[in-house]
């Protein structure tokens, strides 16, 4: 069942977690994070979307300076 950020805020909130939301326009590279950003206390991550040969979906989320290979 998907979540509209509103209902999701809420169970979080139900739930005892802070939250902190900064909320900004899309960006593509960590480069493009960082220039933002300036200095935001915490860690600070970068999503990867992808879908493999069975054509599933998985959400990658890493911290920033993460790096990946592939070794196809």
């Amino acid at each position: 069942m998907p979540f509209d950020c509103e209902q999701l805020m809420t169970m979080l909130t139900d739930l005892g977690i802070p939250t902190n939301t900064i909320e900004h326009p899309p960006l593509r590279t960590v480069e493009e994070s960082r220039r933002l950003r300036g200095h935001i206390e915490g860690g600070h991550v970068k999503n990867l979307f992808l879908k493999d040969k069975k054509k599933r979906y998985w959400l990658l989320v890493a911290l920033e300076d993460t790096s990946f290979t592939s070794d196809y």
